[in-house]
This record gives C-alpha cells, sequence and structure tokens, in this order.
C-alpha cells in the first residue's frame, strides 16, 4: 500500500497526464483516499467511474461492477490463512490459532493490517466492507458437482487425478477417521495389492 503523498501523486497523474479530465472535489478526493487507503487498484477503479459517470452517487463510486471485480482479484491474491485472517478480522473474530501467525505477519508487513487495541484493523475500509457483505467465508473446499471449490474459486486442476480423489473422499467423510489401507484402495482400486506398500 502506498502512502498519502503517493497516492495524491496517482491521482494527479491520472488527472493530467492521463488527460481523464475528472474534476475532484477536495472532498471527494479524500474520500477516495480515505476508502481505498492506497491501493492504486482500487482509486483508478474509483476516478475511472467518475470519468465516464461524472454524476454517479457516492455509492456507486464504490460499489459498481468494475470495482467489485478488482475487489474480488484483490481478494482471491491471498493466500488462504491470509483470507482466513482478513475475514475474522472483519467479523471480529478470534485470531489466536497458533499457525495463522505468518500470515499476521505478513499482512502487517504489507500494511494491510494495523494493530489495534487486543487485535487487528484492517486498513483498507473498501476492502473491509467487501468481507462483511460477502455473507460466506469457508476456509475449506467443497464439492460442487464434479468440482472442488474454494472461496468461489475452482481449483480442480490443481490436483493429480489420485490427489483429487482423495480429497473428494475426504470431504465426504467428514469427522471420520480414515485408514491407509481405504486410501490405497481409493487409489489403485482393485491393483491394490500390487501397488500398495509402506
Amino acid at each position: 500500500l502506498y502512502e498519502k503523498i503517493d497516492v495524491e501523486q496517482f491521482i494527479k497523474h491520472l488527472q493530467k497526464d492521463h488527460q481523464w479530465n475528472v474534476k475532484l472535489k477536495e472532498k471527494i478526493k479524500d474520500l477516495i483516499m480515505e476508502k481505498c487507503h492506497g491501493a492504486f487498484l482500487f482509486i483508478k477503479e474509483a476516478l475511472w467511474h467518475l470519468r465516464d459517470y461524472p454524476n454517479a452517487s457516492l455509492f456507486d463510486v464504490f460499489n459498481h461492477k468494475e470495482m467489485r471485480l478488482a475487489l474480488s482479484f484483490f481478494w482471491n491474491s491471498f493466500g488462504i490463512e491470509e483470507k482466513e485472517v482478513l475475514s475474522k478480522i472483519a467479523l471480529n473474530q478470534d485470531l489466536k490459532d497458533f499457525r495463522l501467525k505468518p500470515a499476521i505477519e505478513y499482512l502487517l508487513l504489507t500494511k494491510i493490517i494495523t494493530p489495534a487495541f487486543n487485535s487487528y484493523k484492517i486498513t483498507i475500509p473498501l476492502l473491509e466492507y467487501y468481507l462483511k457483505e460477502q455473507n460466506k467465508f469457508t476456509f475449506y473446499p467443497e464439492i460442487k458437482g464434479k468440482d472442488i471449490v474454494l472461496n468461489g474459486s475452482y481449483i480442480t486442476s490443481d490436483f493429480s487425478k489420485a490427489e483429487r480423489a482423495i480429497l473428494v473422499f475426504f470431504l465426504q467423510s467428514p469427522n471420520k477417521l480414515i485408514s491407509r489401507d481405504q486410501i490405497a484402495a481409493l487409489i489403485w482400486g482393485r491393483r491394490v495389492n500390487v501397488k500398495y506398500s509402506d
């Protein structure tokens, strides 16, 4: 994320050098800077919308289709643990899970979050609003037909045929103990006695 002075330069650059002819009142510029907090991707989308729709409401400036796509793109650039941390912060949930510590450290270094009281705060209000709007947060894959989906993204092709079979089996058997023999039979079928070994 960029500092305020860099954001101001970026806005001036878009207004003048790119001849966007976007006339911004100081109040609107400050609001864009506040909501987007140094994320150039969101600032550019807000200005683009104001350029194309000069009479747009402030709600539309931050909620139009392209902005939602930019937020989705930004959100999907995070790893699973980073998404979990951001979602928990947005929903005011506990972050004491030790496995999330590296993700928290990364998000602090990138200034996506900052310390706040006994927890953390998302520094980009637009991102926090986006996350709160998402009614469903999943941190584990789901099966949809023949596909494996994680947070709305299809991840089926990320796995080999054997890996997919095992993952689907795990997902279809929540809270059940699965033996090595079951997994071996799943992978090798009738050839399990020939192929399977310790």
